[in-house]
């Protein structure tokens, strides 16, 4: 799984350089990030994503837990009211604002 990750972010790098990264590309750098537990990447990558204006309560949502992991709780809390300020009924963002 290391190598797929190095292998993913080398040619995120690489594209990056040429400007060729999309925000979707960014976002799934991020999860992959997330679910190896580099949290401070992941949430670096899901920036890069929001700054390249991908509005998704899924990136935002992903963003908290990178937060949460990090003890940036007001950030956290930040990206789950985004979360649901772009979709309303998503339950796992209301839940989890309800117990910060």
């Amino acid at each position: 799984m290391k190598i797929f990750l190095f292998t993913i972010i080398f040619i995120t790098s690489s594209l990056s350089s040429l400007g060729q990264v999309s925000a979707t590309d960014w976002f799934i750098q991020g999860n992959a990030q997330l679910d190896e537990g580099e949290y401070w990447q992941a949430k670096m990558s899901y920036t890069k994503a929001i700054e390249l204006n991908l509005e998704s309560e899924s990136i935002y949502y992903n963003r908290s837990l990178a937060n949460y992991s990090l003890d940036n709780i007001s950030e956290c809390l930040a990206d789950l009211t985004k979360a649901i300020e772009l979709n309303p009924n998503m339950v796992k963002a209301l839940y989890d604002r309800g117990l910060l």
